[in-house]
């Protein structure tokens, strides 16, 4: 079975506020036939909103459990970031250099993994950071970020003015929760479709709204074009420390091009 796409990737930083790089972030990578699209960001202390250590070190080890694991996709996509959070555990507090201002905190972070194989897209999460599979100018499939306004959403469904709700993060790889497995979503398919990848914006969502990203991705055919103009909308319209993007376009699946998908 064929699989052939297209990715771009951006990244945008203020000058204070972050010291790091693109791969600090993001990462994609092409293994035997199999696309994977990676987010992180890490956190020094309950204060901090990105720290490049901590980061780096969940997507380094995503990636060699990744490396390590056979089998399924999606049960390779579990137990990879079963592995990658033990070890970040286990590792954080030592292996990276500790912020002098919050040497009582232990370092955090928050993982996006997205498995694209064959006619599937496997998503795996712990955090805000966002992945949305798009058809057309359609959104088909999004995962939910783990952030307290979703949470009462999901715990009180009539509450509807939830303006008065914090939209902090809920959910972290930590010490705490070494064991909590992520949350999964897998989606179906074509070519054509289109996938992306969405930092999140501090205290709010997506760095990009769901829809709007989906409506930029359709008015454009290079993942790349599509990527640098979401990262500088989230760039140009907020104020967080940095906006991340990966944006991937759906060629063939299973031999059939775009044009015959149509």
């Amino acid at each position: 079975m064929a699989l052939s796409v297209r990715t771009g990737t951006a990244f945008r930083w203020r000058p204070t506020g972050l010291d790091g790089e693109a791969s600090d972030v993001l990462r994609v990578i092409e293994r035997d036939g199999v696309h994977l699209a990676l987010l992180a960001n890490g956190y020094a202390s309950a204060f901090s909103t990105c720290w490049p250590p901590a980061s780096r070190l969940i997507l380094d080890l995503f990636v060699d459990e990744w490396s390590s694991t056979t089998g399924a996709s999606r049960a390779r996509l579990e137990a990879a970031f079963s592995g990658a959070r033990r070890r970040f555990v286990e590792q954080s507090a030592s292996s990276v250099l500790r912020d002098s201002d919050f040497l009582d905190e232990v370092p955090v972070a928050v993982l996006l993994a997205v498995v694209i194989e064959q006619s599937s897209v496997h998503m795996g999460w712990i955090g805000g950071d966002v992945a949305v599979v798009s058809r057309g100018p359609r959104v088909i499939a999004s995962t939910t970020p783990h952030t307290l306004v979703e949470k009462v959403k999901r715990e009180q469904p009539t509450l509807t003015d939830l303006s008065g709700i914090p939209n902090v993060q809920v959910r972290n790889i930590d010490r705490a929760t070494a064991a909590a497995p992520p949350d999964l979503l897998s989606a179906s398919v074509q070519a054509g479709d289109g996938v992306l990848l969405l930092s999140r914006a501090a205290f709010r969502g997506p760095c990009v709204a769901n829809e709007r990203a989906v409506s930029v991705a359709a008015a454009h055919e290079s993942p790349a074009v599509v990527a640098e103009k979401l990262a500088s909308i989230a760039f140009d319209e907020g104020d967080a420390p940095y906006s991340a993007v990966v944006a991937v376009r759906i060629d063939s699946v299973d031999g059939a091009d775009r044009a015959a998908a149509r």
